[in-house]
C-alpha cells in the first residue's frame, strides 16, 4: 500500500514541476514580447545570396548589433528596442545601403536588401515588412 501512495504522489510532483517550468517559460515569453526583432536576407542584383556579408542593425535606443549573413544570405537578431530600426550594409566594393523600419513591440521586421557594386543602381534597394503581415510598417529611408 505504501508503494501505491508513493506512485500516486510522484505524478503530482512531476506535474508541479511542469507547471513551474511552464510559468518560467511564460514569464520569459512575456519579457520578450515587449522587444522587437529583425530578420532578413542580403542578395546581389541578380538575387543571389551574399554569404558572410556584414550587416549592422541599430535600434531606436542606439544599440548596434553587427552581424554577418549565413550561407543563404540570411541574418537575424532579437531583443531590440521597439520603434525605428535601421539595417545598414557597408562593405568594401559595394554601395552603402540603409533601410529604416518602424517595428512595434513584439513584432519582427523582415528586411530584404539588394547590395549593388554600382552606386545609384536602378534595382530596388530594399524592402521591409512585418510579421504578422497585418501590422503596419513604414520604410523611413
Amino acid at each position: 500500500m505504501n508503494d501505491l501512495r508513493i506512485m500516486l504522489r510522484q505524478p503530482l510532483r512531476t506535474a508541479g514541476f511542469a507547471v513551474a517550468v511552464l510559468a518560467l517559460a511564460n514569464a520569459s515569453a512575456v519579457a520578450q514580447s515587449d522587444r522587437a526583432s529583425v530578420r532578413g536576407r542580403v542578395a546581389d542584383a541578380a538575387g543571389l545570396p551574399l554569404i558572410d556579408f556584414p550587416v549592422l542593425v541599430v535600434d531606436v535606443a542606439g544599440r548596434a548589433v553587427a552581424l554577418r549573413t549565413g550561407r543563404d544570405g540570411r541574418f537575424a537578431t532579437i531583443g531590440l528596442a521597439p520603434g525605428s530600426v535601421t539595417v545598414r550594409l557597408d562593405a568594401q566594393g559595394y554601395a552603402q545601403l540603409a533601410v529604416r523600419c518602424r517595428v512595434p513591440a513584439g513584432q519582427t521586421a523582415s528586411v530584404e536588401l539588394f547590395a549593388s557594386r554600382t552606386p545609384g543602381a536602378s534595382l530596388p534597394a530594399a524592402n521591409c515588412r512585418l510579421d504578422p503581415p497585418t501590422s503596419d510598417v513604414y520604410i523611413i529611408d
